[in-house]
């Protein structure tokens, strides 16, 4: 084929890669903290107290949109398994109240209990037995 005056040069073909999926920002640890909450034997009040330590991971939830938190309460080895379980997880409940309380969404903590299975200190001594009636706390979010 002949083309007089309208040949012109092809524009090069220029492979691009497809756009890459945006990358996800995953959920990071914004704080881990172990409330001492010195609950009573057998209780599940929270002392006034030690709420100064709960507002702490309530202003860290307020503070990172989109965090949540999960709250998991201990009892110390006195009681039976069954009980203990159900006595670690109205800790626990008790500690989501008072973040709530703070303006923290219900919706954005788990609560539950593992009973005296894990023990952070002796059950041996009124002393170990106290620090293992606790709640710990996870907060997760975005990074900022």
């Amino acid at each position: 084929n002949y083309h007089f005056g309208t040949h012109q040069e092809a524009e090069p073909v220029v492979y691009q890669e497809p756009a890459a999926e945006p990358v996800k920002a995953e959920p990071v640890v914004v704080m881990t903290k172990t409330l001492r909450a010195h609950f009573d034997f057998d209780k599940d009040v929270v002392r006034e107290e030690d709420k100064a330590q709960i507002r702490e991971v309530s202003d860290a939830m307020r503070n990172n949109a989109g965090s949540t938190a999960t709250l998991v309460g201990h009892t110390d080895s006195r009681g039976t398994d069954e009980y203990n379980n159900d006595l670690s997880e109205r800790r626990a409940s008790a500690i989501r109240d008072v973040m709530v309380a703070e303006g923290v969404s219900p919706d954005a903590i788990e609560a539950y209990g593992r009973g005296e299975a894990e023990p952070v200190a002796t059950n041996d001594t009124d002393e170990g037995r106290q620090e293992n009636r606790r709640v710990e706390a996870v907060i997760t979010g975005l990074a900022q």
